[in-house]
């Protein structure tokens, strides 16, 4: 059987991935609140058009006027577009969460989303007597501007699905809302089992501090 070619505004991919890798390029090309220039701009609409499960919702009856580079909740770069109308909304480039609807993925962001919380607090009590902490992952320093806080043994996917066989959480799409416009988090509808894992969390999590690469070193492993 011959390989997929993925043809993308007159650029043909041999893999879904190399066709992400040119999305997430032109998200870095340029510094942040700066808007798409036509060619990169043509590139994405083509790319959403292709891979997006939910394209016409994001485009909109009016249809798109720019897609810009922004800043997500957890301060990383995201596209965010803004229609003829002057709605606006996030728009996600990965193709694992836009192809196709991941409710596990769904779940999991949600559940990190609601114990954000406790990470800033564990981040602020473990800095409250040290400006400097040591990596346990590479033995470098971090201070509480650049650090990570790891879920160590357990992993955070670890507690989730430990928390959905416990809890014998069914993930359907009755348990998500529906997208709207510039909601840039995910959340469950049901705030009981919200609340559970909340606490969940809060009883068994081992958090500690590490190194951006030290954090990100581990998780390639």
């Amino acid at each position: 059987m011959a390989k997929k070619n993925y043809d993308i505004y007159n650029i043909s991919f041999t893999s879904k991935k190399s066709a992400e890798a040119k999305a997430r390029e032109i998200l870095y090309k340029d510094i942040i609140d700066t808007c798409l220039d036509k060619e990169d701009f043509n590139f994405m609409m083509a790319y959403f058009e292709y891979f997006h499960i939910d394209w016409e919702q994001k485009k909109g009856q009016s249809g798109i006027k720019n897609i810009t580079r922004k800043k997500d909740d957890y301060r990383k770069p995201c596209y965010w577009i803004k229609r003829y109308d002057n709605s606006e909304t996030d728009i996600s480039f990965i193709i694992s969460s836009i192809e196709k609807k991941n409710f596990y993925r769904e779940f999991s962001a949600a559940m990190r989303e609601a114990v954000k919380d406790q990470i800033g607090d564990f981040k602020k009590k473990s800095f409250l007597n040290n400006e400097i902490l040591i990596c346990p992952i590479n033995n470098i320093e971090v201070t509480i501007i650049e650090c990570h806080v790891d879920h160590h043994n357990p992993s955070f996917d670890d507690l989730v699905k430990r928390f959905i066989d416990d809890n014998k959480v069914k993930l359907t799409k009755e348990l998500f809302p529906p997208s709207e416009d510039g909601i840039m988090h995910y959340m469950i509808t049901d705030n009981n089992l919200t609340k559970s894992f909340y606490d969940f969390h809060l009883s068994n999590a081992r958090l500690r501090i590490t190194s951006a690469n030290g954090n990100l070193t581990k998780k390639r492993i």
